[in-house]
C-alpha cells in the first residue's frame, strides 16, 4: 500500500466502523496488491457494501465524509 494513502484508508475504516449503513468495505486495485503494487500515481479503489442503497442515491449527506478524503490529498 502506498503510504500516501494510509491515513485516508484508516479514516475509511473508521467510517465503516461507525456507520450503521456500511456493512463491508473492500479495497481493490493496485493499493491492495503485494505484487505489482501501487505507485505514486495510483488511486484508491474501494467497494462499499451498504444496508440502504437509497440513502446513498437520494442523499448527499455521506459526501461530507468524501470531502475529508479530498482535503487530505490536496
Amino acid at each position: 500500500m502506498n503510504s500516501r494513502y494510509e491515513g485516508m484508508i484508516n479514516n475509511l475504516i473508521k467510517y465503516g466502523e461507525t456507520s450503521e449503513l456500511i456493512k463491508a468495505e473492500v479495497l481493490i486495485g493496485s493499493q491492495s496488491r503485494k505484487d505489482n503494487c501501487a505507485d505514486e500515481y495510483s488511486d484508491i479503489d474501494v467497494i462499499l457494501f451498504v444496508s440502504d442503497i437509497d440513502f446513498f442515491i437520494k442523499s448527499d449527506e455521506w459526501l461530507n465524509f468524501a470531502e475529508v478524503f479530498i482535503r487530505l490529498i490536496m
